[in-house]
């Protein structure tokens, strides 16, 4: 950055050498000025003495020469004297003119310098307040980078003492002898994860699943059976299914007791329960001449010997 601010410094001494020679080339004019005042003021007396020499007519010089009428170089003299004055005045009106014109110029020349050399400057410090903030942004991108890397080497550090954690489970995982309950439940049994039932014991051979798809044992399921027979709940379900049909029920219904359903089911029931009791006496009557027939011919006949 030093570099850059001397070669911007550059143009400066460029003005000053300028101002310089507009000084000179001013202070150089004054003194032309100064010398042409002092000649024209020169030529002003000497052409007041010679006025102020010439002869009158009262007087008469005693010479042997003979003299000459002048009027008519007096008057040429005198036009002369005006033309000289008429041409001073004129020359220092010109100089005064000029003079005060280079004053201006000078001037204006000199502001529009100055203006300059303070725009330089300006642009100088407005640089260097650029080359710091340069360098500050360079010094906080130095420090966001080292912040970043430090934030990643804490990241990794975190994630090595995690392995390490990890890994140390898993070292006393290996060391310690796996405890798996043997008792579960008769899910947990029957898929094979346990060995026997918490409550009653089960193994996964005295274990089956039903329609429903609960899992139940053996022992319960055929007792279910038996009683499901015993009570002949297949007549009561098929009865009630007939009377809703016959009743057009949709939907839940209660049956209870004194309702149209319950009423209807109990008819049916009864029915079909009556021809049952039929159905089991003739199949006993037959049970009963078939073992009858069977004893008849296992007996041994009696041979009559005449």
């Amino acid at each position: 950055m030093a570099r850059s601010i001397s070669i911007k410094k550059q143009p400066k001494k460029k003005i000053v050498k300028k101002a310089r020679k507009s000084t000179k080339v001013a202070k150089k004019r004054t003194t032309v000025q100064k010398k042409s005042k002092t000649a024209s003021s020169k030529k002003r007396t000497s052409s007041k003495k010679k006025s102020s020499t010439k002869r009158t007519p009262s007087k008469k010089r005693t010479s042997s020469k003979k003299v000459t009428k002048k009027t008519p170089s007096k008057k040429r003299a005198t036009k002369k004297s005006l033309s000289k004055k008429k041409t001073s005045t004129k020359t220092k009106k010109a100089t005064k003119k000029r003079s005060t014109s280079t004053k201006k110029k000078n001037a204006k020349k000199t502001t529009a310098l100055k203006k300059k050399a303070t725009a330089l400057k300006k642009k100088a410090v407005a640089l260097k307040k650029k080359a710091a903030l340069k360098k500050k942004a360079i010094a906080v991108k130095k420090k966001a980078t080292a912040l970043k890397k430090k934030a990643a080497l804490k990241k990794k550090a975190i994630a090595l003492k995690k392995k390490a954690v990890a890994a140390k489970k898993k070292a006393m995982k290996a060391k310690k002898a796996k405890r798996t309950s043997v008792r579960g439940s008769r899910r947990q049994v029957f898929l094979g994860f346990r060995q026997k039932c918490k409550n009653t014991g089960h193994k996964k051979e005295a274990l089956l699943k039903n329609n429903r798809g609960r899992i139940v044992s053996k022992i319960a399921h055929k007792a279910g059976q038996e009683a499901y027979q015993r009570n002949n709940l297949g007549d009561w379900v098929s009865a009630m299914l007939q009377a809703r049909e016959n009743l057009n029920c949709k939907g839940f219904v209660p049956c209870k007791k004194g309702e149209h359903l319950y009423i209807e089911t109990m008819k049916i029931y009864k029915s079909v329960e009556a021809s049952d009791a039929e159905s089991h006496v003739s199949d006993s009557e037959e049970m009963e001449v078939e073992e009858e027939a069977e004893l008849s011919s296992s007996e041994p006949q009696e041979v009559v010997v005449v």
